[in-house]
Order: structure tokens, then sequence, then C-alpha cells
């Protein structure tokens, strides 16, 4: 199973649900509050975990300031939800099976995209901010670009 960090805007719940279903998460806002993101995905990357979270500057820090990023991010939109609603949504998204690592996700009620994590940052554009039609190209061609 994944080794996940999630980030401080994420229920502390979240953790505690996927930590009892056998996974290693940690939630920042029980660890270390209020850190700033390039932090948070500094940490990710030292401890080779999974991102996840509701920010979507994580994207603009890999994307365009080339941040050395996470073995994944997951990138939840989920929109106006009760709380309780929300932790199930995130903690069966995180439990589920999948090949994360290498990947951008982003997770909505509808839909799982992905965009491939490039090591060496080739790319300027936050994957949030494309078409669906372009991520579909994206994933085609195996790297992120416009």
């Amino acid at each position: 199973m994944p080794r996940l960090i999630l980030d401080e805007n994420m229920s502390p719940a979240i953790a505690a649900l996927l930590n009892n279903r056998g996974h290693d998460a940690i939630a920042v806002s029980q660890i270390a509050p209020r850190i700033p993101d390039p932090d948070v995905l500094a940490w990710a990357v030292q401890e080779n975990r999974i991102l996840a979270t509701f920010d979507t500057d994580f994207g603009s820090l890999i994307y365009e300031r080339r941040l050395p990023p996470p073995p994944a991010v997951a990138l939840f939109r989920l929109g106006n939800r009760p709380l309780a609603i929300i932790i199930q949504i995130v903690a069966n998204a995180l439990s589920a099976e999948r090949n994360w690592t290498g990947f951008f996700w982003v997770i909505t009620e509808d839909a799982i995209r992905n965009w491939l994590i490039l090591r060496n940052q080739t790319c300027s554009v936050s994957p949030t901010h494309t078409g669906s039609s372009t991520s579909q190209r994206q994933r085609k061609s195996g790297k992120f670009r416009l």
C-alpha cells in the first residue's frame, strides 16, 4: 500500500480512516500545521509519500516552479459536500488499487484523470488548467505538453 501525506486542508479523520485500513498515512495538520506548500512538497519527496490535497497550488509548484515532485499527487475537486461524505470519497479513492506513482491525479465525483509527472520538469503549465481533450492526448503521448 502506498505511503501517504495529507495536506493540511484535509481532515485528519481521513488519515485515521486510511490508517485503520492498513495504509501509512500522515496528516500535515496534526504534525506541522501552517507549513508552507513548498515544504509540504519537499516532505512528501523526502519520505517518498503520495501527496493528497484539495489545493491546486501543488500543480503550479511542480509544473511551473519546477520543484521536485513526490511519487504522485492526488488533487481532489469535490465541491461543497458534508465533511463525512468528503472523508469517505477521499479515503475510498486513496484506498483503490491503482498505479499511483509518476502521475498527477485530479479526482472529482465524476471522473479520475491523470498526467505524467516528468522528473526533468519539461512542462511549464499546470495540468489542472488544461481541457479534457488535451489530457487524453497527453496520456497517449506519454508526456505532458501543449
